[in-house]
């Protein structure tokens, strides 16, 4: 669990600084585990985001799931004033539904974190998939 945990953090910070390489090889090493692992690996993530939103809101007196992480949570928080957490939520969750429909994790987490990227950024992000009717 505690490795998993670390993962996430290493996850945000590889989405971040958008190296290819290291994504992909995240994305492999993930998919290496089975897709109970990968829900498990976004919930997770889901919980440091939804930190993340509490110390944007509330500051220093924000009550935390992940306290250990604490230094980690308000660094994310301080440096990257733009980030648009509630969209980084959105894209988490609709990660989690494409895994639970049988899409390919490698790919999902590869476009999860590309979107994510842009969300940290304050860019606007487009969902996980392309409609293919427009």
């Amino acid at each position: 669990l505690i490795d998993l945990r670390e993962s996430v953090i290493r996850f945000m910070r590889t989405a971040y600084q958008c190296r290819s390489t290291d994504v992909v090889q995240f994305a492999e090493d993930l998919q290496r585990s089975s897709r109970e692992h990968t829900r498990f690996f976004y919930q997770l993530l889901l919980l440091w985001l939804r930190d993340i939103l509490m110390v944007k809101i509330m500051g220093a007196q924000a009550t935390i799931v992940n306290i250990d992480q604490a230094e980690a949570i308000a660094k994310f928080a301080g440096n990257l004033p733009d980030a648009r957490v509630e969209a980084m939520v959105e894209l988490v969750e609709e990660a989690g539904q494409l895994i639970n429909r049988n899409v390919n994790a490698r790919l999902n987490t590869i476009v999860l974190a590309t979107r994510l990227a842009a969300a940290m950024r304050g860019m606007e992000t487009s969902t996980m998939i392309a409609s293919i009717t427009d």
